[in-house]
This record gives structure tokens, sequence and C-alpha cells, in this order.
């Protein structure tokens, strides 16, 4: 079995790119944010819904569950940072790479 890489994006760091994949960069950069306020959003709304049950039902089951939920939004928001980090340390590689590339074939006095 082969063996997996860590950044799916490295076979394209020898090739020039065009705006197209310019753009998808962009579009990918866009995405891995809204993902990111995605993960916030469900951390966000499992603290809300822990409190809603701590505070307002007696039963103790209930209070439990309100108390287990709130690791959980904590490991929810982790989760997504952790994510959102390595993705973007993956688009800035390719980017950083393109743009070397570029700037080495507009000017080929300086190889």
């Amino acid at each position: 079995m082969p063996k997996k890489e860590k950044n799916p994006y490295t076979k394209y760091l020898q090739k020039e790119l065009i705006l197209r994949d310019q753009l998808a960069i962009d579009r990918t950069i866009l995405a891995n944010e809204r993902t990111l306020l995605s993960y916030y959003g469900t951390g966000i709304t499992l603290l809300v819904s822990s409190i809603t049950l701590i505070k307002f039902f007696e039963f103790l089951l209930i209070e439990i569950a309100g108390f287990c939920l709130i690791p959980l939004s904590l490991l929810c928001m982790i989760v997504g940072y952790k994510r959102y980090v390595t993705m973007r340390s993956q688009i800035f590689t390719i980017s950083t790479q393109s743009h070397i590339l570029h700037a080495q074939q507009d000017n080929p006095t300086n190889r």
C-alpha cells in the first residue's frame, strides 16, 4: 500500500499555477475559514445547550448530560481550530511556492 502524504498538494509545487489555480486557492482559503466558523458555531451551540440543561432542569440525569456537553463543546472548538491551522499551512505552502516559482520565471537573471 502506498504511503499517504501529509500534504496532498505537494504534487503542485513544481508546476506553475495558472489563474484558475490561484482562484481555486482563494476559494479553498475561504472554505477553510467557513469550516472553522462552523466548528465554533457548533461548539457554542453545545455550550449554550449544556448551560440550559444545567440551569433549567432539576432532574439529575439531565444535569449530568449538561455537564458532559461542556467538554464536548470545547473539544469541538479545539478540533476545528487544529484542522484550520493544518489546512492553512498546507495552503500557504502551495501559495508561497507558486509565488517563488513565478518570481524565478519572471526574472531569469536570479538563477
